[in-house]
C-alpha cells in the first residue's frame, strides 16, 4: 500500500459522505477521512493505520462507504 488508499467520485449533490475500513473477522479497523474538492467530487482516504494510529498489518481489508443514502463496499489488500 503507498501509505494512503483514496476513493474519488463524483458527489454533485454534496451529499454527507463517510466509511469505515474493517478488518477479516468484521471488526472496525479505522474511519475514513474525507475530503471535498471543487466541482462536486468528493475524496474518502484511509492512511493504512488503525483508530490509534498504528500501522495495520498485511492482509485484506473490508470498506464500507455510505454517501447519502447508497452504500458501497470492496476490499483492499494492504502488503507490508
Amino acid at each position: 500500500m503507498n501509505d494512503r488508499v483514496f476513493f474519488l467520485f463524483e458527489n454533485p449533490s454534496q451529499a454527507q459522505a463517510s466509511g469505515s475500513i474493517y478488518d477479516a473477522l468484521s471488526s472496525r479497523v479505522s474511519d475514513l477521512k474525507t475530503t471535498d474538492l471543487f466541482g462536486g467530487d468528493t475524496v474518502l482516504y484511509w492512511d493504512g493505520t488503525d483508530t490509534a494510529g498504528a500501522v495495520v498489518t498485511g492482509g485484506y481489508y473490508i470498506y464500507k462507504l455510505d454517501v447519502g443514502d447508497r452504500s458501497f463496499s470492496g476490499t483492499v489488500a494492504v502488503a507490508r
